[in-house]
């Protein structure tokens, strides 16, 4: 799901034409994937490859790895689900 989310910022980011950016995440496997820092998981390689594609169309752009419990906002959001009627 993070993996999802963080194309999701890169694309609205290119939509609103932002060239430098600051990406804020609680999944270090994601962050460090795109660096190239560790091996992409198999189950995320094509989000992952779409990402680093995306990095190309910007400036600069700085990851900062947060821990989950420190952003109690994002967690919160992380683990809203919306109810589905029965």
């Amino acid at each position: 799901m993070q993996t999802r989310y963080t194309l999701i910022q890169f694309t609205t980011a290119k939509l609103l034409g932002l060239k430098n950016l600051i990406i804020e995440g609680a999944n270090l496997t994601v962050i460090n994937s795109v660096k190239d820092i560790w091996s992409i998981p198999w189950e995320s390689k094509f989000i992952i490859e779409d990402i680093k594609l995306d990095l190309l169309d910007f400036d600069n752009i700085v990851f900062h790895h947060i821990f989950r419990e420190a952003n109690t906002v994002a967690n919160f959001m992380a683990n809203c689900r919306p109810s589905m009627p029965s």
